[in-house]
């Protein structure tokens, strides 16, 4: 992931204070789109956190972020519910390594 910054260690460090500041708002936001069955809300939330995740890295997090945007996008909602429960798994040991990488 330092990699991405070019090595440097505190622009990778600022750029995960903002995220973990701001990714929670964003999980609300989607939760309540897929508990309200709203396609769009679907859409356009899982669009901006996949944004968000991929400044960061790849991975199953923005996998599943990706697969919720193109659900919202198609009007499904066959599986809404389970790929959000798979992010909400997933955005927690994404925040987990994030976190240790701050720490350490």
């Amino acid at each position: 992931m330092l990699a991405r910054f070019g090595g440097r260690r505190q622009i990778l460090v600022n750029v995960i204070g903002v995220f973990l500041e701001s990714y929670p708002e964003t999980m609300a936001s989607l939760r309540d789109a897929v508990a309200a069955h709203d396609a769009a809300g679907v859409e356009e939330s899982a669009h901006k956190l996949k944004g968000a995740i991929c400044n960061l890295a790849w991975g199953k997090a923005f996998d599943t972020a990706r697969d919720l945007e193109h659900m919202g996008r198609e009007g499904r909602s066959d599986e809404v519910d389970e790929t959000f429960a798979i992010l909400e798994v997933e955005m927690e040991r994404f925040e987990d390594t994030l976190r240790a990488i701050v720490q350490s």
